[in-house]
């Protein structure tokens, strides 16, 4: 009972079939994991829209930190008061 074995995991009664009631079942779990997995990709969108809005109002220019050299943009970073782990993790 499964993805791979011809079998559907909400055939409740293993009829082969899908009644109404367990489409239904199906229908609310795929909506539920959509809705979920939607929900966590808004939030990493809104963090790392933060994350620009941060720069932009220290006045730095993203496409220049991004050809700047390791050092120099962590001391660039760091004197606008951002955190060079944020650019880390939101720049890779």
């Amino acid at each position: 009972m499964g993805l791979f074995d011809g079998k559907s995991p909400f055939d409740t009664n293993g009829d082969g079939k899908l009644s109404a009631s367990e489409k239904a079942a199906r229908d609310s779990y795929y909506v539920h994991m959509l809705g979920e997995m939607g929900n966590k990709k808004s939030e990493g969108f809104n963090e790392k829209k933060e994350f620009f809005d941060k720069l932009i109002e220290a006045g730095l220019d993203v496409k220049e930190l991004e050809w700047m050299e390791e050092d120099k943009r962590k001391e660039a970073l760091l004197g606008a008061g951002i955190s060079p782990d944020e650019w880390e993790m939101y720049m890779f």
